[in-house]
Formats: C-alpha cells, structure tokens, sequence
C-alpha cells in the first residue's frame, strides 16, 4: 500500500469493515468483538467498545465506533465527542482508544486518539500524560484532503514492531503532530538580529479558538504604535527528521473576519508548489495611512524552525 492508495482510502465513505482491515496491517495484535459492547450517550445514535489492540507493555487500547445523532457535526464537535470515549479510558483495563464517529448524513468522518498513562519519572516524580481534548484527531472524507493522515497512518504501517507504550504512540501514530501558536518578535540591535517567543509581546494578544480550525483573535489596538508588521507563517514540527514538507498539503488557506459580524472579509487560498518547503509566509498585516491594510504573500522557504522563518520574513516581508 503506497500514500495515494490510502488516501483514496480515506477519502472515502467511512467503513468499519475497510478499516478492520487496516488496523490489522497497522497493528500486530488486534481482537474484534462478535458483538458491540454497546455505549449510550445524548450525541450518538448507537455504537461502544467494538474491539482491542494489545501493546508489547501489557496495555490495551480500546477500539470504539459510534454513528452520530443526527443534530451532530462531526467536523464541529471535536472535543465534546471525544469526551464520550475519554471517560473509559482508565488505565485499569484500558489505557488508551482510537474512537470513529460517523453519520450515514455526512461525508465526513472522525478518528480521535485518546490516552491516558501515569509513571514515574527517572527523578523519582509522578507524571500524568493525557492526550490534549481539542487534539489527536483526524477529519476524514471526500471533503478533506486526508494527506497528513495517510502519510502519519502508512508510517505506522511500515514499522517492523509495535510501539512499546501508550506514549510512544503520541509520535508513532502522530494524530497529533505536536502543533502550537506562537508569538514572536524580531529586532536588531549592535549584536545583530534577534528573535523572541511569547504568549504576550509589547501589548500584542493572541487567543486560539476553540473550533476545529486553527483562529487566531489579534487585537490590533493593542499593538503599539512602534509596531508596524503582523506576518502570519506556518512551519512544520520536527520538519527535517520527519522528511516532511508543504509539498501535500491542499486547501490551504487565510480569512480574515469581522469580528462583530464575524464574516468573513478577506479570503487568501494559497496555491503554489511548495514540496521542498518546510516552512509557509501565509500573509501579513501594516499599518498605512494610519490604518492596518492586508497583504496576501504566499511564500515558501526551507526553514527548519520557527525562529528560521522568522528571520526569512526579513526578506519576505518587505
């Protein structure tokens, strides 16, 4: 099975059958059940615990499958269904689950990881791990590109052994790949050029949203006036030992919202050949005439991290 085969795969209608099928090249010891321990819940129409996939380290993951209420939005509620199949999730008997959800009314459909796993660290501190609420997830379907899961998934696949612990599967089964917002800073002084990170720079807030797509509120009275540039970038984590690039990555875009209103004002789709660039200059806000003005960029670079690209944008973004 190469990537296009399998995103052909899951761009599809779901199918449990389809994916017992994969689970079995993906994982060396599954069981199904003969019958649906069933879960009820007010967001699902019916389904519970279909199966287990069994690690080296005696752990289990549970294999759940629900089809959604119909006033349910697969692509809309993240966290809320995921809740359903966390609270099961009790390092007991089971320590972590792959979760579908699916409507026969939508073509697209979820697959969320949960896991759960307490230890002892080498300093002799306990550790708690818990897979982030809003993260791990895959949106699937004739209406996503599925590129990133079919390329995280066929990893998997290939592997010659099981990954041996619940947290070795945060990067072995990379639902999550690790991504973060950031706020950053360039500047210059004697000693060169300069790049700082932070949550809250010189006024400037940021707040991530909690719906599927990554929204960021810039609240641009607040920047100050010796600020003159706002550059939204994308990079990609651990892009160099992942051997991963923009090259696959479709639909990609920028919006810019009222924020009374909330329509939408400006749409950027950016389009471009990007399979050597690990990092993206999306666009950029300045100020001119006293006014802050939109500029669509557009523009990709090999850089490796964040600070990297931040420094491109000197160039970029002039």
């Amino acid at each position: 099975m190469n990537q296009s085969s399998l995103k052909n795969i899951l761009s599809a209608k779901f199918d449990f059958n389809v994916w017992k099928e994969l689970l079995d090249k993906f994982f060396p010891k599954v069981d199904f059940f003969t019958s649906i321990a069933t879960i009820t819940d007010s967001l699902v129409k019916s389904g519970g615990q279909v199966g287990n996939i069994h690690l080296d380290d005696g752990r289990s993951l549970a294999i759940f499958c629900f089809e959604v209420a119909d006033n349910v939005q697969i692509s809309r509620n993240r966290k809320s269904l995921r809740d359903i199949a966390a609270k099961y999730v009790d390092q007991g008997l089971i320590h972590g689950a792959l979760v579908f959800y699916y409507s026969q009314n939508q073509d697209d459909y979820r697959l969320t990881f949960v896991a759960k796993q307490t230890y002892f660290n080498e300093n002799g501190e306990l550790v708690k791990k818990e897979t982030a609420p809003k993260r791990y997830t895959f949106l699937l379907g004739k209406n996503e590109s599925c590129t990133t899961a079919a390329s995280r998934l066929l990893e998997l696949a290939n592997k010659k052994e099981l990954p041996k612990h619940i947290t070795e599967m945060l990067d072995e089964l990379g639902i999550e790949p690790k991504k973060a917002t950031y706020v950053g800073e360039l500047f210059t002084d004697e000693a060169g050029i300069h790049y700082q990170v932070s949550y809250r720079i010189a006024g400037i807030i940021i707040d991530i949203s909690n719906s599927d797509d990554e929204n960021i509120s810039v609240y641009l009275d607040k920047v100050p006036s010796n600020r003159d540039k706002i550059v939204f970038v994308l990079n990609i984590y651990k892009c160099i030992e992942r051997r991963q690039t923009f090259g696959g990555i479709d639909n990609l875009y920028i919006r810019l919202y009222d924020p009374d209103s909330k329509k939408a004002l400006v749409e950027y789709r950016v389009t471009g050949n990007f399979k050597n660039d690990t990092a993206l200059v999306i666009g950029m806000a300045y100020r001119k005439n006293g006014a802050w003005v939109f500029r669509a960029i557009g523009k990709g670079t090999r850089a490796s991290s964040v600070s990297e690209v931040a420094k491109d944008c000197l160039t970029i973004c002039i």
